[in-house]
């Protein structure tokens, strides 16, 4: 019977300790003046709302004091003080069962004409839609975003790094820049004037019609264009890029490759400058003008690559 209790004793101890060592956090939240630039960092999970500008936040107790979210100027900063992180709290998030740090915080803001991310932040934004004058996305580092959805005369988007992002774009003039192993998705509307440049094994879908198509291909990068229409397209590609248009009408393509894959559906005019290796598989029946094919290949398109 002695045997029992102890035995019991030993587990409800052990019961008390794993409870001990769960992280308990703390909620807090702030207003702010109007900001319409945000830049995050360091494993926040992040929920942007439209609404006054506003932050609410929950963040393990046992490292409240190095969470940094403060206002400069027209920006929301929310950091991470990881210089000053003392061996009992690395220690605390050190070991098999050990918790994983809680760093979460809800923004509202009524604009936002900036966002930066880095160092492993995720983002979802399907909670707004934001109509401004212009927009610029930087990522890099590991985040992600979900839901983005923006209004603008101009967008421009960056990504690097094992980046994640899929977004709305309502805008005449947008540009895409990726590269690493970023995956960006994209949804355009009412977009006269894209322009894609890739690098590195970047992964780039854009859907939806433009007047003009830009794209700048390189790396092992790989591009889709889908679900519209366009004028004209003008491709510029080397290494062992692939650039997938097959699944977009357009009227003219302009294509200037030193290397690398272009699938395209051109109907009207098909200009081809190749050389280092291309190769150009076309749909539809342009008039194909040649400027110079060296060391490459032209196929009639069959639906495999």
């Amino acid at each position: 019977m002695k045997k029992f209790i102890a035995a019991a004793l030993v587990c409800a101890m052990m019961v008390l300790g794993c409870i001990g060592a769960k992280a308990q956090t703390v909620t807090k939240s702030n207003e702010f003046s109007d900001f319409s630039s945000i830049e995050a960092s360091y494993n926040f999970d992040v929920v942007i709302k439209e609404g006054a500008s506003k932050v609410e936040w929950i963040v393990d107790q046992v490292v409240e004091d190095l969470v940094q979210i403060y206002q400069k100027g027209n920006t929301l900063v929310l950091s991470f003080d990881t210089k000053s992180m003392t061996k009992e709290q690395k220690k605390h998030y050190k070991g098999k069962n050990a918790p994983t740090m809680v760093l979460k915080a809800i923004i509202h803001t009524p604009n936002l004409e900036s966002l930066s991310l880095k160092d492993n932040v995720k983002v979802d934004a399907s909670g707004a839609h934001f109509n401004v004058n212009g927009f610029t996305l930087k990522m890099e580092d590991e985040t992600s975003i979900s839901g983005l959805n923006v209004t603008a005369r101009n967008v421009s988007v960056e990504t690097l790094d094992k980046v994640s992002a899929t977004a709305s774009f309502d805008a005449p003039k947008v540009l895409l820049k990726s590269a690493k192993k970023s995956l960006l998705k994209a949804n355009l509307s009412n977009c006269e004037e894209l322009t894609v440049k890739t690098d590195g094994s970047a992964d780039v879908t854009a859907s939806g019609s433009s007047e003009i198509i830009n794209v700048n291909a390189s790396g092992s990068s790989k591009i889709a264009i889908t679900n519209g229409t366009a004028k004209k397209l003008g491709l510029a590609s080397k290494n062992s890029a692939e650039t997938d248009v097959t699944a977009y009408t357009l009227e003219e393509a302009e294509l200037a490759m030193v290397g690398g894959k272009a699938y395209v559906n051109a109907t009207k005019i098909l200009s081809l400058d190749l050389k280092g290796g291309s190769l150009v598989s076309f749909m539809s029946d342009p008039s194909v003008e040649i400027v110079k094919v060296e060391k490459s290949s032209i196929t009639r398109y069959n639906g495999k690559k």
